[in-house]
């Protein structure tokens, strides 16, 4: 919401339950109150990123959830149609093997676990509407519930919690102003498909979380590098996975950053916020 008021356009956001001010309450799951929403604000763009980004959660023993997940989105694509709204919708790169990343958009999808498989087919849904799908990966930045590797990663390590970061998994984190603003741009810009949104530094999960670490400050030495098979998880992840960006550097003026550069803004943030 901010990269679009940063761009000059008025952003209304949805909440599931308690509304705040330029939000609207939407149960996602109702195609009437979806309607309600799209036809009270009438909107030229619909940002559709509304997700559970846990993949322990979709391999799950409770398909009820995911197919009502497919079903959320195919509600909101036909009443962004119906409306005349252009719709973006945002994937990951776990429609991938992560057998011979970074990906682009032309690779085939052949994905590993449930969540990888709802989002394919979210994207065949988003695509039959002539959507936008922003493919991207390993967001982070500034989360007050503290839902991605970086803020945990924090928060672990000013408590002198020793962290477990797997050397395997090979992706491209992405700074979430950087890709806020890029996917606004991509939607005024009314562009259709699949886009890579994503970092520009192709780097492994233990080197990342060392990397956030120096650029706060704290104690990297209290992250262990460990294999994705000693963790134990019920989703298969995609290793050597990421994803290419050749396309949106061209067909964007965003610059899209290196984890460094990510980090670094995310902690002038924090000392501007703090001063």
């Amino acid at each position: 919401m901010q990269a679009i008021a940063d761009a000059g356009h008025d952003a209304i956001g949805t909440v599931t339950r308690e509304p705040a001010p330029g939000n609207m309450v939407l149960d996602i799951h109702s195609a009437e109150d979806i309607e309600r929403v799209v036809r009270t604000t009438q909107p030229d763009v619909i940002h559709l990123a509304a997700a559970t980004g846990d993949a322990e959660l979709w391999d799950a023993p409770h398909a009820v959830t995911v197919e009502v997940s497919v079903s959320d989105v195919q509600k909101v694509a036909q009443r962004a149609a119906a409306h005349d709204a252009h719709l973006v919708f945002y994937s990951s790169d776990h429609v991938f093997d992560g057998n011979n990343g970074p990906y682009a958009e032309t690779d085939p999808v052949a994905p590993m676990s449930v969540h990888g498989e709802l989002k394919a087919q979210a994207e065949r849904i988003v695509f039959a509407h002539e959507g936008l799908i922003i493919r991207t990966a390993g967001v982070f930045g500034w989360d007050p519930h503290g839902r991605n590797v970086v803020t945990r990663l924090l928060h672990q390590l000013a408590d002198g919690v020793e962290v477990i970061a797997p050397v395997d998994q090979i992706g491209t984190p992405t700074y979430a102003p950087n890709l806020a603003a890029a996917s606004v741009e991509a939607a005024l810009r009314r562009r259709l498909g699949i886009l890579h949104v994503a970092g520009t530094s192709l780097i492994d999960r233990y080197s990342f979380s060392c990397a956030a670490a120096s650029a706060f400050g704290l104690d990297a030495r209290r992250i262990v590098p460990v294999d994705t098979r000693e963790l134990g998880r019920r989703a298969a992840r995609p290793l050597n996975a990421g994803l290419r960006t050749e396309r949106a550097r061209r067909l964007l003026e965003t610059s899209l950053l290196g984890h460094r550069e990510g980090l670094s803004l995310m902690v002038a943030s924090r000392d501007r916020t703090t001063a």
